[in-house]
């Protein structure tokens, strides 16, 4: 949940980490 990953780019970045976990 650091920031938006390029899959989910336009939800925000707690959806968007869903696809990278960059945890």
């Amino acid at each position: 949940i650091l920031r938006n990953s390029n899959i989910s780019g336009e939800i925000p970045d707690y959806l968007g980490d869903m696809g990278s976990l960059e945890i």
